[in-house]
């Protein structure tokens, strides 16, 4: 019981630092490469651990799924190399898109790092 407590609370104090550290960018314009869109953050959360040494961006789209981006690059150009960075990316059918006017924050798994706390 007291270490279920310990969790939770050392969850929610990792949860209030992480958020003052990962405040999301505003981008005019912005180009990424998309890796993948999931209904809930759960879904989202394997990609993320598997990626979780790259600079990975999440961000809820319009149609209110969770997406996870991987970079942020002025130029389709300066985006395109970068296509097979991943180990399995071309298995995701990763893509560069373009956004405007859009709020990027970084991917975190909150499990994970509670568990490396531990």
């Amino acid at each position: 019981m007291l270490l279920k407590i310990n969790i939770g609370l050392a969850a929610i104090l990792l949860a209030c630092l992480i958020s003052v550290d990962l405040q999301a960018a505003q981008y005019d314009r912005v180009f990424t490469i998309q890796l993948g869109a999931y209904r809930t953050a759960d879904a989202r959360a394997e990609l993320i651990e598997k990626y979780q040494q790259f600079p990975l961006y999440c961000r809820r789209n319009s149609r209110n799924a969770y997406v996870v981006y991987y970079g942020v690059f002025e130029s389709y150009k300066d985006a395109a190399p970068h296509l097979q960075d991943l180990p399995g990316q071309d298995k995701l059918g990763a893509y560069i898109v373009k956004l405007d006017n859009v709020s990027l924050k970084p991917c975190i798994n909150l499990e994970s790092k509670l568990q490396s706390l531990i």
